[in-house]
């Protein structure tokens, strides 16, 4: 049982807290590059310009 007075119990718990923070944001960015990729996909077909950034080579 632990009661988070301890030092050793405390640290943990922020580290957690942390690694749940950070994890939160990754994901939150990764959401929103994942969408804006699309969106932008989107206007790209929709007007008629490439959805890739660059000519292929073999094209």
């Amino acid at each position: 049982m632990t009661t988070g007075n301890h030092p050793r119990e405390v640290e943990p718990a922020r580290t957690r807290q942390t690694i749940a923070e950070w994890e939160q944001t990754y994901w939150m960015y990764a959401l929103v590059e994942h969408a804006v990729s699309h969106c932008c996909d989107d206007l790209r077909l929709r007007t008629g310009e490439p959805t890739a950034p660059w000519p292929r080579a073999d094209a």
